[in-house]
């Protein structure tokens, strides 16, 4: 497996943030050229555009002196303007009423990828491997990021990026009587829009979608959100997969 897409865009965000004066992400398109290997990598950003409200910023990570990954990053100045929270979080239990992944993971099922240890997960709809029953392509399942700076937007806003990145994927799974095993899963581009802070506490809300499927092409939404309800990014995601064998995705049922 190569280094997770989500973070490879969390530290295009970080360079970018190194290398504008502005103190506010506003969006991240990151499209994905060739697997980045656990390693050395360069990452080299220079400025699009520049004006005194807004910076456009384009981030190359290489490896090898090879192209992996090319994102573009608008970074703003915070202005006055109007204040619009049309959005509505969806009704959940608080995070500390619920278990732990780790409580409620099957002792049969592999243990979750390294990089998940940097936050603390508590699952809402998490079926349990043995018993296939969703026929929604949507996961609820509550993130405590560990890594909160409440004086570095980019670091906060780099936060939910491997969630959104992977999250996705694992939502494409819940319409299967078994879950499909994937070969290799690499995300073509990623488009993420950021709205609002990541709370002091690190816990956000994280509501994943399957959009479509086809073609061996996966297409995911996933929305971030703060336990005050509040929300603090949204992203859209398409990705390569490519299974084991058989059909991995079925028309979800009205």
């Amino acid at each position: 497996w190569s280094v997770n897409g989500g973070y490879i865009a969390a530290a295009s965000l970080r360079v970018a943030g190194a290398v504008s004066e502005k103190i506010k992400p506003v969006s991240l398109a990151i499209n994905f050229i060739r697997m980045v290997k656990p390693g050395p990598a360069t990452a080299k950003c220079s400025v699009i555009a520049s004006t005194i409200a807004a910076d456009l910023l384009e981030v190359q990570v290489s490896q090898a002196d090879k192209l992996c990954a090319i994102s573009q990053i608008w970074v703003a100045e915070p202005k006055e303007g109007p204040i619009q929270r049309l959005s509505r979080m969806p009704l959940v239990p608080h995070p500390e009423e619920l278990k732990t992944l780790e409580q409620i993971m099957d002792p049969e099922e592999d243990p979750p990828a390294a990089f998940w240890s940097i936050y603390e997960q508590h699952p809402i709809n998490r079926i349990e491997s043995k018993k296939r029953i969703n026929r929604d392509p949507r996961i609820l399942r509550w993130f405590r990021c560990k890594d909160i700076s409440p004086d570095d937007a980019f670091l906060n806003s780099s936060q939910p990026l491997p969630i959104i990145d992977t999250m996705g994927l694992a939502a494409a799974w819940e319409p299967q009587d078994e879950p499909f095993l994937t070969k290799q899963s690499p995300t073509l581009s990623l488009f993420v829009n950021f709205f609002d802070e990541i709370p002091q506490s690190g816990w956000v809300l994280c509501d994943s979608r399957c959009l479509q499927a086809g073609n061996g092409v996966v297409s995911t939404h996933v929305d971030i959100w703060s336990h005050r309800g509040q929300l603090v990014a949204a992203g859209n995601s398409q990705m390569f997969v490519k299974t084991g064998g058989g059909t991995y995705v079925r028309q979800a049922e009205d």
